[in-house]
């Protein structure tokens, strides 16, 4: 699912597909419960916000 997010948003901001691939890179395998969930939206929060601020 965070997968399917991130696509959803490089897509609409026309982030380059290698950027996907970078992030998903930086996810913990996912997990079955809802901290690790979490966890994964925060890295995903993070790595966008940061893509935003360099561009």
């Amino acid at each position: 699912m965070e997968l399917a997010a991130i696509a959803h948003v490089c897509t609409r901001m026309l982030t380059p597909l290698v950027s996907i691939k970078m992030v998903s890179e930086h996810i913990m395998h996912p997990s079955s419960n809802q901290e690790q969930f979490n966890k994964n939206l925060v890295l995903i929060d993070k790595w966008f916000n940061k893509y935003l601020l360099e561009c």
